[in-house]
């Protein structure tokens, strides 16, 4: 159970070691936080990309994770128009030729969806690791 320099990363107290032991593929975690002995868990590398995917640390499925990036901005993008044009509307839209009543109310409940939704991406989008990526 030997590792390499190389294959040895540090990050505050924590080292993390990749190595093969006699069941293949392993990760090392070693925590020293003070002068008694150092914690230290043996895993398999699926072990741990489980369980920070389990954290939000990691998606599971990368093409997902792009799908959903693009999804998210497009909505954003979305969301500014719908804005623009609900902004004109409220702003232009009744003369005294034309009654837009129906139109405006249309628009400011369509931005209100748009705003709503782009709330929820934000709020279930998960953070950021400060450590940075484990795998």
């Amino acid at each position: 159970m030997s590792a390499s320099k190389e294959d040895a990363f540090f990050q505050y107290h924590l080292k993390t070691e990749a190595f093969e032991d006699k069941y293949g593929p392993a990760v090392m975690l070693t925590q020293q936080d003070d002068i008694n002995e150092p914690a230290t868990i043996v895993m398999h590398p699926w072990q741990l990309r489980a369980a920070c995917e389990y954290l939000g640390i990691l998606h599971a499925d990368p093409v997902s994770a792009g799908m959903a990036a693009r999804l998210t901005r497009r909505l954003r993008v979305l969301t500014e128009r719908i804005d623009q044009l609900n902004e004109y509307l409220q702003a232009y839209g009744a003369t005294e030729y034309v009654n837009l009543k129906f139109e405006q109310a249309y628009s400011q409940a369509t931005a209100d969806l748009a705003a709503e939704f782009v709330t929820e991406l934000e709020e279930s989008r998960p953070t950021e690791p400060e450590q940075g990526v484990l795998l």
